[in-house]
């Protein structure tokens, strides 16, 4: 994995080892491996590969959804401080709020 600095001059950092990135990436983007909780058809899935993950804060008052595939990484954040998204996780808050569904 890198990270580009400049458009311009094109520089680069490796930021994570490519065989890390592989691991983590195969282990996100298992669509069978979440289909025991979250059922195939669910806001992660898509019909080209991605990897994703979604949390949940610890007294649920906010939570998130990041996936990347090869060309882009997104990201959704909800929360809000009076707990109105209390008893809602990442698969039923930010995955479906920044899904088509």
């Amino acid at each position: 994995m890198t990270l580009k600095f400049d458009k311009k001059t094109g520089k680069t950092k490796r930021i994570m080892d490519s065989g890390a990135v592989y691991v983590i990436s195969n282990m996100l983007s298992d669509r069978e491996a979440r289909s025991a909780t979250f059922g195939l058809e669910n806001p992660l899935s898509t019909r080209f590969w991605t990897a994703v993950k979604t949390g949940t804060s610890k007294d649920m008052r906010d939570n998130w959804c990041i996936g990347y595939s090869d060309t882009y990484t997104v990201g959704v954040w909800l929360g809000i401080l009076r707990r109105a998204y209390a008893q809602r996780y990442g698969i039923t808050g930010a995955a479906r709020s920044g899904s088509k569904s």
